[in-house]
């Protein structure tokens, strides 16, 4: 059971077949982290509910670009990462 979690993924996918020029905003929210673990396979204890928006972006081979957003409680934070040498399959 994955409670009310709801999660949306919009923008272009430019290269889809190999993984090239992605810009796609996400948003996943929901009641408990820890119910995302039959999806995701990571064990999360129980929390309160939480919000994450962000935007993934990546520029030919060079690597993935994420900006993200989010609350979890009564916390808000946000953080903005790029994953060098990230690539997508061959």
């Amino acid at each position: 059971m994955l409670g009310s979690t709801r999660a949306s993924i919009d923008g272009k996918l430019l290269d889809p077949l190999h993984l090239k020029g992605e810009e796609l905003n996400f948003k996943l929210e929901g009641s408990d982290l820890a119910l995302l673990f039959p999806i995701i396979g990571v064990p999360f204890p129980p929390t309160p509910a939480y919000k994450l928006v962000g935007f993934l972006d990546r520029e030919g081979d060079g690597g993935l670009s994420a900006a993200s957003r989010g609350r979890w409680g009564k916390a808000i934070w946000g953080e903005i990462s790029r994953l060098i040498g990230v690539s997508g399959p061959k």
